[in-house]
């Protein structure tokens, strides 16, 4: 998140703020609805249960990848149009 933050803040620091509150938002909203984002179907054992949740607009594009554990853990948050799929080694 800190890196998305950062790039964003290049440009527009005030972004960069609504940016870190999207996000928080989020996490805030898994953290008392878990089931609510998509699961990821990734191939591989290390990559089982990871689900992720759209940002509220207008970071749309961006997802909040998390698994459900004791807690809702947070992994990552990626910009949507790169190919996590076909590599998910690379981002997770």
């Amino acid at each position: 998140m800190i890196r998305g933050r950062q790039w964003i803040e290049q440009d527009n620091p005030e972004a960069a703020q609504q940016f870190l509150q999207a996000a928080r938002d989020c996490f805030d909203r898994l953290g008392q609805f878990p089931e609510l984002g998509i699961l990821a179907r990734l191939r591989g054992k290390e990559f089982e249960g990871i689900r992720f949740s759209v940002l509220s607009p207008p970071f749309n594009k961006r997802l909040a990848f998390y698994r459900i554990t004791k807690i809702v853990e947070i992994i990552r948050v990626l910009y949507g149009a790169q190919n996590w799929r076909e590599t998910p080694k690379r981002f997770f």
